[in-house]
């Protein structure tokens, strides 16, 4: 059965390391990712004690990184697998979706980023607010300055 987690497009792939796997997303909020588990597991009870030793490493690199690149207050982080029980034959995969939050304007490559919801839950509809140039620049961002605040 295909995993869309197991295997995510590599144009997107941020950082692969030993256990985790950090994946740019639609930017509905700025620097939005996904985090996958690099081994398909369907329940976070599932994660050996490297794994989640690792999971903290990433997910404070993640927050420290999005902090200084860009400003960002504080992140939401979510893992909802409710979709793919809504699938008839389900296969889920552990993953984490980090959406950044900001409660002041940011200037990005000329670009304004405002988060409309701030304050409030995350709106899983919002629209994208940058051009495809703007997009690559976030992703570049991210990418080129993950391993200054990840720690093995």
């Amino acid at each position: 059965m295909d995993c869309y987690y197991c295997t995510p497009d590599e144009s997107k792939v941020l950082y692969k390391g030993k256990f985790w796997t950090l994946v740019f997303h639609k930017q509905d909020y700025l620097g939005r990712c996904i985090l996958n588990t690099n081994r398909h597991i369907d329940n976070f009870s599932k994660l050996s004690d490297d794994e989640i030793i690792d999971l903290r490493n990433m997910l404070s690199a993640v927050e420290n990184e999005l902090k200084d690149l860009f400003g960002c207050t504080m992140l939401n982080w979510a893992c909802n697998m409710n979709n793919v029980y809504s699938e008839e034959n389900p296969n889920p995969h552990v993953h984490i979706h980090i959406r950044p939050r900001y409660k002041n304007p940011v200037n990005i490559n000329g670009t304004i980023y405002v988060d409309r919801e701030f304050g409030s839950h995350y709106d899983r509809k919002a629209s994208v607010q940058f051009d495809t140039v703007t997009i690559k620049f976030i992703f570049n961002q991210i990418k080129d300055n993950f391993l200054k605040y990840y720690i093995k």
